[in-house]
C-alpha cells in the first residue's frame, strides 16, 4: 500500500486546522493510541537540514567584522603614528577628533611600521585649534619600544602653543625654533619617563600637563624644557615611589 504522504517533503505536512479529521481518526492504532499522518509527517522532517531565508545554516549569526581604530591624532606627530609607512606619498586635510581642529599636511613619506619604525620626509603641516602648530622637516625618523624611543630631525622648523603636550599630556605648551640637526633619547616605564635631547639649532619651548599612562588612576605629572641646544622632559607618577 502507497503511503499517502511524502515525508520528505515538509511543504505536503498538513497544518493544525487544515481539516484533517478523517485522517486521525484511520490513523488509530490498537491499544487506543494514534498517530496522527500529519504530525508523524512533521517528526519525521529533519528541520536543521532546511536552508534559511538567507540561505545560511541555522545557527547564531556570524560575529561582526572588526571596527577600524578611530583615529585620536591631536598634532602631526601623532598623525604619524596612526598611519601605514606602507601608503606612500601624504596629503590630508580636515578635522583633528582628538585635537579639536582642523589641520592640513603634505609628505612624500609618513607613517610607521610594526617594529615601531616612524619616519617622515619633505614635511609640511599646519594645525589650527586646541592645539595649534605650523611644522616643517626634511626628515623626521624615531623607533620606539616599550622601554623608550629614540628619534632624530633633519633641517626642521615649527612654531606651536596649545593643551595636547608632545609626551602626551594635557595641559599647556608654547615654543619656535629651527634645527639643522637635533636628536632625542626617552627612557620609559610603564608610567614614569625621562627625556634629554641635544641638537644645533635656536629656539625655545617649555611645556607642562597631567597624564595616566598606565591607566592605574595615579596619574603623573609632566614637563618639558628646551633652550638652543638642550631638552630635557619627565613624567613622574603621583606619588612618587622611584620606579619606572
Amino acid at each position: 500500500m502507497t503511503d499517502p504522504i511524502d515525508r520528505r517533503e515538509p511543504a505536503t505536512c498538513r497544518l493544525p486546522g487544515d481539516g484533517a479529521d478523517d485522517d486521525d481518526r484511520e490513523a488509530e492504532k490498537a491499544g487506543g493510541k494514534s498517530e496522527s499522518p500529519r504530525l508523524a509527517c512533521m517528526t519525521d522532517v529533519d528541520w536543521n537540514e532546511m536552508p534559511s531565508h538567507d540561505d545560511r545554516p541555522f545557527g547564531p549569526p556570524p560575529p561582526a567584522p572588526p571596527k577600524a581604530a578611530i583615529p585620536q591624532a591631536t598634532n602631526n606627530a601623532t598623525r604619524t603614528s596612526e598611519r601605514d609607512l606602507a601608503s606612500g606619498p601624504y596629503a590630508s586635510a580636515g578635522h583633528a577628533p582628538g585635537g579639536h581642529a582642523v589641520f592640513a599636511g603634505a609628505a612624500l613619506v609618513k607613517g610607521r611600521d610594526a617594529s615601531g619604525l616612524e619616519l617622515e620626509t619633505a614635511t609640511v603641516s599646519v594645525q589650527v585649534g586646541a592645539q595649534s602648530e605650523a611644522q616643517g622637516a626634511v626628515a623626521r625618523a624615531s623607533v620606539s619600544g616599550a622601554h623608550g624611543a629614540i628619534s632624530s630631525d633633519l633641517g626642521s622648523a615649527n612654531a606651536h602653543a596649545g593643551i595636547h603636550n608632545a609626551d602626551g599630556s594635557t595641559g599647556l605648551n608654547a615654543g619656535a625654533g629651527a634645527v639643522a640637526i637635533a636628536g632625542e633619547a626617552t627612557l620609559a616605564g610603564k608610567a614614569n619617563s625621562i627625556t634629554v635631547g641635544a641638537g644645533y639649532g635656536i629656539g625655545a619651548e617649555g611645556s607642562i600637563g597631567v597624564r595616566d599612562k598606565d591607566r592605574n588612576g595615579q596619574p603623573e605629572v609632566c614637563f618639558r624644557v628646551g633652550l638652543k641646544f638642550a631638552t630635557l622632559g619627565a613624567c613622574v607618577e603621583l606619588p612618587f615611589h622611584g620606579k619606572m
